[in-house]
């Protein structure tokens, strides 16, 4: 039997998204068919593949020990917004948050491309040791189902947990309200974090998640305990606490 082909309009996207970068198995994610038939679209147009070539440099070793409020920062991002796979770690956002992934590669030293397909960005490495470190505090490829508080400095919780409510949390400046979304594990590990320093937070379950809500003046205090003097934000996020504490806003340090 001859093997059946994509649609012209999904070739011709499969054929875009690699050539802006992104990997075989991105595309076909994006384009909802197997890697084969994104390979065999690409032979068919005469796409040349590209070059497996060395690896591109990163700190392989950044999730190594968490010892700076960067790394529990972004440890806690992956945690919310990342894919942690056999062996590279991925993390995909609305194109405006560009930016963010941008400090990140920064943070590792990386010199992996952004890749940018229509409203979204990606930004992916692949590293065994990586993987390993992330494994290690908690992060399998089942991590929306498994995901659990990393045992850090607690010092470093702050830091952890805004990176956890950047990538997987709201605020809602009109209520003073925030709302962080996650594993029971990881919702009752805010709700703890909350109550050791006095602060009222309640879990409650929302369909497959469940949900750390923190309300009017606690909003407040939990938002001062996350954000003030916070040397690393997703920007909109930092705005967005800012207003909810009604005060002149803190600058990155």
């Amino acid at each position: 039997m001859p093997r059946a082909q994509l649609a012209q309009a999904l070739q011709l996207r499969v054929i875009d998204d690699y050539q802006q970068g992104a990997t075989l198995a991105q595309v076909a994610y994006r384009v909802g068919c197997s890697s084969t038939a994104a390979y065999h679209a690409l032979r068919r147009h005469e796409v040349a593949r590209r070059s497996r070539g060395r690896a591109l440099p990163c700190d392989h070793h950044f999730f190594h020990e968490i010892r700076t409020e960067e790394q529990a920062y972004w440890l806690g991002f992956i945690t919310a917004d990342g894919h942690v796979a056999d062996h590279k770690m991925s993390i995909g956002l609305h194109v405006r948050d560009k930016g963010h992934l941008e400090t990140l590669k920064r943070a590792m030293h990386a010199k992996h491309k952004i890749s940018i397909c229509a409203e979204s960005a990606s930004f992916e490495v692949r590293s065994k040791q990586l993987v390993a470190d992330l494994r290690r505090l908690g992060l399998s490829r089942q991590k929306s189902k498994t995901a659990r508080p990393a045992t850090i400095a607690k010092q470093l919780l702050p830091a952890y947990y805004r990176g956890i409510v950047d990538g997987d949390g709201s605020i809602d400046t009109k209520h003073t309200k925030l709302r962080l979304a996650g594993t029971l594990a990881i919702a009752q590990g805010f709700q703890q974090f909350n109550r050791e320093h006095g602060i009222d937070a309640s879990v409650y379950p929302e369909r497959s998640i469940y949900v750390c809500g923190v309300y009017g003046d606690c909003c407040r205090r939990c938002l001062r305990l996350l954000y003030a003097g916070a040397t690393v934000a997703l920007p909109r996020k930092y705005v967005a606490a800012v207003a909810s504490m009604e005060v002149d806003q803190w600058e990155l340090t």
